[in-house]
């Protein structure tokens, strides 16, 4: 998995999605499709059951962290506005 583009590289005047890949380069699958820059998904990080992702979206003025399920469905903010950054995702 991965983010096509690092948070401090906003306004470069790209966008920056999310995907996953296979350790051996094949299989390349988006897991979001933002079309400019105005929203940039960042930072992925697998949930402990590897079931989700936690990401930052930097809107240029916060960042929220959002939760996107692997099986499929959309995104959910689980963090709204703030400075937001590295979500990790803690057992309870």
């Amino acid at each position: 998995m991965f983010g096509t583009h690092g948070l401090n590289t906003f306004g470069s005047g790209v966008a920056s999605d999310l995907y996953l890949i296979r350790p051996d380069g094949t299989g390349l699958e988006p897991l979001t499709e933002y079309s400019s820059e105005s929203e940039r998904a960042t930072q992925p990080r697998y949930t402990p059951d590897g079931d989700r992702i936690v990401f930052t979206i930097d809107d240029g003025s916060s960042r929220t962290l959002w939760v996107l399920p692997l099986d499929g469905g959309e995104p959910i903010q689980v963090a709204a506005g703030g400075i937001y950054t590295h979500g990790t995702w803690q057992p309870v």
